[in-house]
């Protein structure tokens, strides 16, 4: 009999235990039973595509890295960031659709909402975000200063990353980056004058230094239109570049005939003569 009920006692004790360690399990979080994680929020920081080319990879099954999307210079990205602010970067094999593998560097980013992975060289360091475009050629600085000059010249149009700040520069000079095949690019300094951040500005410079005599003439006609139609809600020195570049266009017998008759009966009528001067 004292068996018996000490059996009864102890399935009992292990039924409450049971009951009250589930109860726990399942309830605790107070919303129907289902427990509440805590999200981790992963760091980031702003940066550039500083290469244009198939720069976004993702990683496969196999732990390579396959070359899945095309970016351009001066698209934006993020760059995810350890718990240190250290970038999160990894060795891993590149494979190419040749066959060909290499074991690279690579940067874990964001673009366009999706994630990725680049290479080291092909993006601009974290917090290196703001996106200028040359509007001549010049030649870069290795300091802020007369002195230094190097034989490196940035062609007009180019695009070059750099940090924000920079409001008044260092004796009329601005800290970029620009790619060189390293990990994060090169810092340059150029003189103040030859760059622009204007978004209209950067949009002449990057599409002029595009078109040449490899151009279809119907293309060339097209983008000439477009921005004369523009001009209209144009800032004056937009303008004033906008002209600019046409003339050096039409000296390179870029500019068509038709082109020509459109702007005849306009204030751009004379621009095309020979002796029409544009102040510089």
């Amino acid at each position: 009999m004292k068996k018996s009920l000490m059996a009864i006692c102890t399935i009992v004790f292990l039924s409450a235990l049971f009951y009250s360690c589930n109860e726990k399990e399942t309830g605790s979080a107070g919303d129907g039973g289902e427990k509440t994680a805590a999200v981790k929020i992963q760091k980031t920081a702003p940066s550039l595509i500083i290469y244009t080319g198939w720069d976004l990879y993702e990683e496969r099954s196999d732990g390579k890295m396959y070359a899945v999307g095309e970016a351009e210079t001066g698209d934006a990205v993020k760059i995810y960031l350890n718990d240190d602010d250290s970038i999160q970067q990894k060795k891993a094999v590149r494979h190419l659709q040749s066959g060909k593998e290499e074991s690279l560097d690579f940067v874990r980013v964001q673009y366009e909402g999706k994630d990725f992975w680049t290479r080291d060289i092909f993006v601009s360091g974290p917090g290196v975000y703001l996106s200028w475009v040359m509007t001549e050629n010049a030649f870069a600085y290795s300091a802020p200063d007369g002195a230094s000059i190097t034989g490196t010249q940035i062609d007009e149009g180019t695009f070059l990353a750099a940090e924000d700040g920079q409001i008044d520069g260092v004796n009329g000079f601005y800290k970029a980056v620009i790619y060189n095949g390293r990990p994060f690019g090169k810092e340059i300094y150029l003189q103040s004058e030859t760059f622009t951040h204007e978004p209209m500005l950067k949009e002449i410079a990057r599409t002029f230094s595009k078109i040449d005599e490899k151009t279809k003439p119907e293309v060339r006609d097209e983008i000439f239109l477009k921005f004369y139609h523009e001009a209209a809600a144009f800032e004056e020195w937009e303008r004033f570049y906008f002209v600019k570049k046409l003339i050096e266009a039409n000296k390179k017998s870029l500019v068509s005939e038709k082109v020509k008759e459109v702007l005849s009966d306009t204030i751009y009528q004379n621009i095309f003569d020979e002796d029409f001067k544009i102040d510089e």
